[in-house]
């Protein structure tokens, strides 16, 4: 009589992402898997590609003014950031996102940004963060409460969840900018829309 010893490989599919037991000849092995990182569905977050992905606009140019600066971030680090200046208590920016990305009905997401200014103040009443899709607000907020992260930043974020009738690939992230009695600086990094579930 003969006896042949052929090795085994076995092999898994992941289809969620939990921590499976397996039986084997030995005894029983356990693999856990790490969760994905969730993906940005913004291009260009912190404008290292200057505001390649966004679009700048203003109603009233001798009063407001845009562009891509280098600054420090809240980790002491060199950064590429958006800068925003108000010098009349008139008009309003806009700073969005030119890439549109796609929202799945029913699917919560959540959305994040740094932010720091020349006043050092909170931007309550100053800064509302919408998300449209098609040109309608799937959600809106204005940023307060936010989470001191260093060198003067802060960071604002909330949630959302899209209805099926704005669900689809015309995302839009919007930061949006009114008009201050003082004169004021914003500058903004590190954009985040992800989906939460």
């Amino acid at each position: 009589m003969q006896t042949s010893v052929v090795p085994l490989t076995t092999t898994a599919t992941v289809t969620e992402w939990v921590t499976t037991s397996t039986a084997t000849t030995s005894g029983a092995a356990t693999v856990t898997v790490d969760p994905p990182t969730p993906t940005n569905l913004i291009s260009n977050p912190g404008f290292e590609r200057g505001l390649e992905g966004w679009s700048w606009y203003n109603n009233n140019p001798n009063g407001w003014s845009g562009n891509v600066v280098g600054t420090n971030a809240a980790d002491g680090s060199y950064t590429n950031a958006m800068s925003v200046t108000n010098t009349q208590y008139l008009g309003f920016g806009d700073l969005r996102t030119s890439m549109p990305f796609t929202l799945d009905a029913g699917r919560t997401y959540r959305w994040s940004f740094q932010t720091r200014n020349s006043q050092g103040r909170d931007p309550a009443g100053n800064i509302y963060v919408s998300i449209q899709s098609d040109g309608y607000g799937v959600a809106s907020s204005s940023a307060t409460g936010g989470q001191a992260i260093g060198n003067g930043w802060y960071q604002y974020q909330g949630t959302f969840t899209v209805s099926s009738s704005l669900a689809g690939p015309k995302g839009v992230f919007v930061l949006g900018e009114t008009r201050s009695q003082s004169a004021i600086t914003w500058y903004f990094d590190n954009c985040v829309v992800i989906a939460t579930n």
